[in-house]
């Protein structure tokens, strides 16, 4: 089994402490949620174990492979892809072919599955109807399957998603929900994913990290989260926000 873990990362900029200790790990197969208020880290967190910032002080490591000073080019080679609070796509290439960028840099690198083919894609995420549309041209919601799309194709072990279900209403985010049960079910891989939609986060996840001012409040099961008293004072304000 695959393990993606981060041991006692720090992170400061300027004065501000925007990690403090903090340690999670996620394995194969399983799905993670990250929590907290804005400004707790989340994002620091993801950008640091995929290569975009550098941490102070901790570790990154991919079973046994330190990802320390890694370019972000390099840690998706070795199987860990992500996406981004605000949409990156190729906006002027069309869906198809910005799945088709990550394909061919897969190829190169690692050994695609059939599920992770192009064409397996956008069937999976119900994009073939918009494959040849430039994706620029797309709707918010559909922009954001293009971008989990894209990173499929990079054919990852481990998949962090950051804030997937913002902007979704309701129907959207239960077909999130079934979205990355999919993705665990057909790649096997690791989820972690951030987002302030806490119906999305305790319905699809098995575990629950929460951070609140670069700390690690609280780590457990979505039923424990819940009941936590530190994370009600600090973040859940109460049982109705889950709802």
């Amino acid at each position: 089994m695959a393990t993606l873990s981060a041991s006692g990362l720090c992170k400061a900029f300027g004065g501000v402490h925007a990690l403090k200790d903090v340690s999670v790990n996620v394995s194969s197969g399983e799905i993670v949620g990250l929590i907290g208020p804005n400004g707790a880290g989340k994002t620091t967190l993801v950008n640091i174990v995929s290569g975009l910032l550098v941490p102070d002080v901790g570790e990154i490591y991919l079973n046994d492979t330190s990802l320390s000073g890694m370019e972000p080019f390099q840690i998706a080679r070795l199987g860990v892809a992500r996406t981004f609070q605000n949409i990156r796509l190729y906006r002027s290439l069309t869906v198809a072919e910005n799945l088709g960028v990550s394909y061919i840099s897969s190829q190169q690198h690692r050994r695609p599955s059939e599920e992770n083919s192009c064409a397996a894609i956008l069937t999976r995420l119900g994009l073939e109807s918009v494959a040849d549309r430039i994706a620029g041209t797309l709707p918010y919601g559909h922009q954001r399957r293009v971008e989990i799309g894209r990173a499929l194709a990079l054919d990852p072990d481990f998949l962090l998603l950051d804030e997937p279900a913002a902007g979704a209403n309701a129907v959207e985010t239960q077909a999130l929900v079934e979205m990355v049960g999919e993705i665990r079910e057909i790649d096997g891989c690791g989820v972690l994913v951030i987002d302030h939609d806490l119906r999305f986060i305790m319905t699809a996840c098995d575990r629950i990290y929460v951070l609140g001012d670069g700390s690690l409040l609280a780590e457990g099961t979505p039923q424990q989260i819940q009941v936590n008293e530190e994370v009600i004072r600090v973040y859940l304000g109460g049982s109705d926000k889950t709802s």
